[in-house]
């Protein structure tokens, strides 16, 4: 999934991926999941980029299509939460303004409590 679902930056930012990535990888492990019920393995590669990107889809997945709440999220990935990097703020100029991936979490699950992203209807 790395090479399908990637962010693409501007200048020196590094930024959690669009919507349309979001939607586009959960859409592809529901199928998976419903072809295949037995577990899987997500796997990344060891650069920071991928992995915050990796976790920052499964969270998604978890409350999009499993309907789990961020903090749930956040319980689930506890022990490893500390090792995700910040995503970097769009600028020319280095800064040092950070979003981390719980924020990111957070967002997605206010959009779908709030209707803002209607998963079904989305295309």
């Amino acid at each position: 999934m790395d090479k399908v679902v990637k962010y693409k930056p501007i200048y020196s930012e590094f930024g959690p991926l669009n919507m349309f990535s979001i939607h586009k990888f959960c859409k592809n492990l529901q199928k998976i999941l419903k072809e295949n019920p037995s577990p899987i393995i997500h796997f990344t590669q060891s650069f920071s980029v991928y992995q915050v990107n990796s976790a920052l889809l499964i969270g998604a997945f978890m409350i999009f299509i499993l309907d789990l709440d961020s903090t749930d999220v956040e319980i689930k990935f506890e022990r490893l939460i500390n090792l995700f990097i910040g995503y970097k703020d769009i600028s020319k100029k280095d800064n040092n303004f950070r979003i981390f991936i719980q924020d990111c979490w957070r967002s997605l699950d206010f959009m779908k409590k709030s209707n803002l992203f209607l998963f079904s209807d989305f295309d």
